[in-house]
């Protein structure tokens, strides 16, 4: 009876994210997170971005327009950069 009216499953599973507001980029085009740095295009330093941490990307935000994805970094990893 119900068949009729369920939708299809998500394309995307569901992922649990953190948002971290306000970072600013500093002037080696890195943002830090969790005693790592993760790399931003050269034309946001010094401006504020917004950060989305799932548990396997780090996704840069400025004025909700994504910039760039990363890998995140294991908690055992530290001072490591992504370029």
């Amino acid at each position: 009876m119900e068949k009729k009216t369920l939708r299809p499953l998500p394309e995307f599973p569901f992922e649990v994210c953190h948002w971290f507001y306000s970072r600013k980029v500093q002037l080696n085009c890195h943002i830090a997170y969790k005693k790592n740095w993760y790399s931003v295009p050269y034309e946001y330093v010094g401006k504020m971005v917004d950060i989305k941490v799932t548990e396997t990307t780090l996704t840069t935000y400025y004025q909700n327009k994504r910039i760039n994805v990363h890998k995140v970094f294991p908690d055992y990893v530290i001072n490591k950069f992504y370029k």
